[in-house]
């Protein structure tokens, strides 16, 4: 029987090793932000059919780079309330798998954002061969900058987040303000008055300040779900400017 000790030097190694991983990926991350920077700089900027091209932010690095796995897009999916009317967004979307297989599975819109061209041109050529043109939109653009001040954040039913722990924290500052509004009633209930319902899904890092619906890890990596209203008085106002 392995003694406390033991127990607690072994927990040690895989704390180390675990934040040993992480901090190599965000050295990667920062080295691949830098990389578009430079690309940015040069003036070169994607062009590819129904992919939107902006400006690089100058924000820091957002995402992991390694892509949610299947099995968990899977499992998630079976939560996910989706279907032809709803529209999902997945910032960071990276190869566009969580894009396509919500579509696949469940006919919903998706918007993909991203601020590597390369990965969106990877994205583009999966999405083309499955023919959901009509379906998927992808923008070259910074995360957070996207969550801010895109109107399409308003209309999304469900929005998929893997993002490191810093730009979980800013995003959920960017969620309350836009979805929720910062009246004290709304704090801790993570809804408004009865409007439209809003899934999100985050991969890897909790959401701070938002109250967590269901939650699983699967081969040590979590998911969280979250669900919040937004006030119905918004939702109408986001209805009359698409009219």
């Amino acid at each position: 029987m392995m003694d406390l000790q033991t127990k607690k030097g072994l927990q040690s190694e895989k704390l180390q090793r675990r934040n040993r991983i992480r901090k190599a990926l965000v050295e990667k991350a920062r080295e691949r932000f830098n990389e578009l920077q430079q690309k940015s700089n040069n003036g070169n900027n994607l062009n590819e059919q129904q992919i939107e091209p902006t400006s690089l932010s100058t924000s820091s690095y957002l995402a992991p780079i390694s892509p949610t796995p299947r099995n968990h897009i899977s499992v998630a999916l079976q939560k996910l309330h989706l279907n032809s009317e709803s529209l999902l967004i997945d910032i960071g979307c990276g190869d566009g798998r969580w894009l396509i297989e919500s579509c696949l599975a469940t006919k919903c819109r998706s918007v993909g954002v991203d601020v590597d061209p390369d990965r969106l041109l990877k994205a583009r050529a999966v999405i083309d061969r499955h023919g959901l043109n009509e379906k998927i939109a992808l923008h070259q653009r910074d995360g957070l900058e996207f969550l801010r001040n895109s109107s399409l954040v308003l209309e999304a039913s469900t929005l998929i987040l893997y993002l490191f722990r810093d730009a979980m924290k800013e995003v959920s500052g960017i969620l309350r303000d836009r979805l929720i509004g910062n009246s004290e009633e709304n704090d801790d209930k993570n809804c408004g008055d009865t409007g439209q319902l809003v899934q999100i899904l985050s991969i890897g890092f909790k959401l701070p300040g938002f109250t967590i619906t269901w939650q699983q890890t699967l081969s040590g990596l979590s998911i969280y779900l979250y669900h919040i209203s937004k006030p119905a008085a918004q939702a109408n106002s986001y209805t009359e400017q698409k009219k």
